[in-house]
């Protein structure tokens, strides 16, 4: 594939992805500006960090893009990939809510993820059900949530979206998950 580069993409999206390999990426899509990748958990599992030290080894040899405007990734896709270039926005979306795979999904953004990023703009993307908002891990959640924001990739950041989906959802539940998503928003500070 050496010979092969389609510097006019400015976009790229993969969706159920099993592996990635910014080696085979990045030569081919030079000048991407707009990533998308959703990459599944079972092929992951097998080697949690072959692909994270693939990625960081070529991106140390070779570069990597010089900056994204917008990529958007699931937990695992981000860790794995180890983007080292700059990202404006940065929309991690399938955060898993559930007690355990939160906690887990959390420290690795925030200490994996985050702490090597200066972004401008993140958006959080999580599924929550009702059962969620009344239970231990609808606080678990806001908790987790405000530590993350605390990470130090995150100070020059001016803009936080958070992205729930509430099913049926009364006034009452409504008005829980407000202010919950202020209370964990206040932790922003603007520069």
């Amino acid at each position: 594939h050496d010979a092969l580069c389609f510097p006019k993409v400015s976009r790229l999206q993969t969706d159920r992805c099993l592996k990635c390999y910014l080696s085979s990426i990045i030569p081919l899509f030079p000048n991407i500006r707009i990533l998308r990748i959703d990459m599944l958990q079972l092929e992951a599992h097998r080697e949690p960090n072959l692909y994270r030290l693939a990625n960081l080894d070529y991106q140390q040899l070779h570069g990597s893009w010089t900056s994204l405007t917008f990529v958007k990734a699931n937990v695992l896709a981000l860790y794995n990939m180890a983007l080292q270039c700059d990202i404006h926005t940065l929309y991690i979306h399938k955060i898993r809510p559930a007690i355990g795979a939160l906690e887990q999904d959390i420290h690795v953004l925030k200490y994996s993820v985050l702490s090597s990023l200066q972004l401008q703009h993140l958006r959080v993307s999580f599924d929550v059900n009702l059962k969620l908002l009344w239970s231990i891990e609808g606080l678990t959640l806001v908790q987790e949530l405000q530590s993350l924001l605390r990470s130090d990739g995150l100070q020059g950041l001016r803009r936080l979206d958070i992205n729930m989906f509430l099913c049926y959802c009364r006034e009452k539940e409504y008005v829980t998950m407000l202010v919950s998503c202020i209370s964990i928003a206040s932790v922003v500070q603007p520069p």
